[in-house]
């Protein structure tokens, strides 16, 4: 009797043990930063990058992380590739599976070859993308990147001028969607990493 009751129990136990693997499996996967309202395909980036002409639409099944930033940025532009990159390795993931971009927003310093040197330095996968001048506004418009020139020494055509701009990182997925944007200065490396695993894996 008491081992027939103990079966009873033990079975009742591993019962309660799977529903809840059930319920925590089904549970939705929540971003750590801001999910887009509507999944549409991400604008079009076209450039130059590894030295050949770029597309972003030529990412195919891979999960993309862009961040527009510029190489001679002093402080957010690093601080941020370092915590994208630090994710990247996190996931485990390879050029397979992700792709990272920095566009940058100061194409008239930032030639195709610095920006190479530039993101290669954090990850030889990365890519630096290089948009013409030309292309700029369009592209800045279409992912609400805001950047503007601040002059040095009160000399806008100062060599060491500085690019104020805005920090966001963007997410999309295997199918080429926006799906979430994360402000730079708010990243944390194990959500970030966190996410580009959850789209890896859908």
């Amino acid at each position: 009797m008491f081992f027939k009751r103990f079966c009873s129990h033990y079975q009742l136990g591993v019962l309660f043990v799977l529903l809840l693997l059930c319920v925590s499996c089904s549970k939705p996967h929540e971003f750590a930063g801001t999910e887009f309202p509507n999944i549409d395909a991400a604008p079009e980036i076209v450039g130059i990058a590894k030295g050949q002409d770029f597309q972003l639409s030529s990412l195919d099944d891979k999960v993309v992380i862009v961040f527009f930033g510029y190489t001679y940025c002093p402080d957010i532009c690093p601080i941020t590739m370092s915590e994208i990159q630090r994710a990247y390795e996190q996931t485990g993931a390879t050029a397979e599976d992700a792709a990272v971009l920095l566009v940058t927003v100061d194409p008239e310093r930032d030639t195709p070859e610095v920006l190479d040197a530039y993101a290669s330095a954090f990850d030889p996968d990365f890519f630096g993308v290089h948009v013409e001048v030309a292309e700029q506004d369009e592209l800045k418009k279409n992912y609400f990147v805001f950047a503007e020139k601040e002059a040095v020494d009160d000399d806008a055509e100062n060599a060491n001028y500085l690019v104020t701009h805005s920090d966001q990182v963007y997410l999309i997925d295997r199918d080429g969607n926006l799906r979430v944007v994360y402000r730079g200065a708010d990243l944390v490396v194990e959500e970030l990493a966190s996410d580009i695993a959850y789209l890896m894996a859908n």
